[in-house]
């Protein structure tokens, strides 16, 4: 079996030592070889030495979790942040393409997460830059996307549509060029339905974005017919908040 060395930087040692617990419980392959409450003393240690993994609490009062990325966007390592729930820190994660856990840490979703850090890349310098525009801008304009071929960032403005099939997810853009995402469709509604009068999900398989609807079509629910002729079906449910927007668009 793979061994992973991982480092655990979180203020409170209970939080450490019950992280820890899980991990020897549930994920025998991972192997803590530091732990510190201190991000500072943290970092040092990750710039001195190999690591596969770093766990990471975001809300630290020495420095955030975020700050803690930011000196480390040249270090090669992957990241799992640990958090209490914090809806804006949450949003800036998925909006980076980054993995995290809600406190108090589930064992069924920390042997999920570090299945998935198997297949993901390294954090790289680009989505920490985005994660302090983020920060600064409050309103992102670009997404993250994790895909097989690697770390993209695309503008919200330029997805068409997004299509789920089970845990997977296809973006559309608007030139045509689509990407498979490994995250469902109810991940992405989490973001950017957020985008009021923007983004829309008229059926449980499908997010459309509103200015790229070409027709509607009456119907039971009705149907939308997109601008790349993509034909998506309204449920019954949803038919009349879907027309509401649509007259706002």
């Amino acid at each position: 079996m793979e061994n992973i060395k991982a480092v655990i930087i979180d203020d409170e040692s209970k939080a450490i030592g019950s992280l820890t617990q899980l991990l020897k419980a549930n994920c025998p392959e991972v192997n803590i070889v530091e732990t510190f409450t201190s991000p500072v003393k943290g970092i040092e240690y990750l710039k001195a030495h190999a690591v596969d993994l770093l766990f990471l609490d975001i809300q630290m009062p020495e420095k955030t979790g975020f700050d803690v990325l930011e000196e480390l966007s040249s270090v090669p390592l992957k990241v799992i942040f640990t958090t209490a729930y914090d809806h804006f820190a949450i949003k800036a994660i998925r909006y980076n393409a980054l993995d995290y856990l809600l406190k108090p840490v589930a064992a069924a979703e920390l042997v999920t997460a570090v299945e998935r850090s198997r297949v993901q890349p390294n954090l790289q310098g680009e989505q920490v830059a985005h994660l302090q525009k983020f920060r600064n801008d409050k309103i992102p304009e670009t997404i993250a996307l994790s895909t097989s071929e690697g770390l993209v960032f695309i503008k919200l403005n330029d997805i068409m549509h997004l299509e789920g099939q089970g845990s997977y997810t296809y973006v559309t853009l608007a030139n045509g060029q689509k990407h498979l995402v490994s995250k469902n469709l109810s991940a992405f509604e989490e973001i950017i339905c957020e985008e009021q009068g923007k983004f829309f999900r008229p059926h449980k398989s499908f997010i459309i974005n509103l200015s790229y609807i070409s027709q509607y079509i009456k119907g039971d629910g009705g149907e939308i017919i997109m601008q790349d002729k993509k034909s998506i079906t309204v449920s019954r449910l949803k038919k009349q908040e879907f027309l509401d927007l649509f007259m706002r668009v």
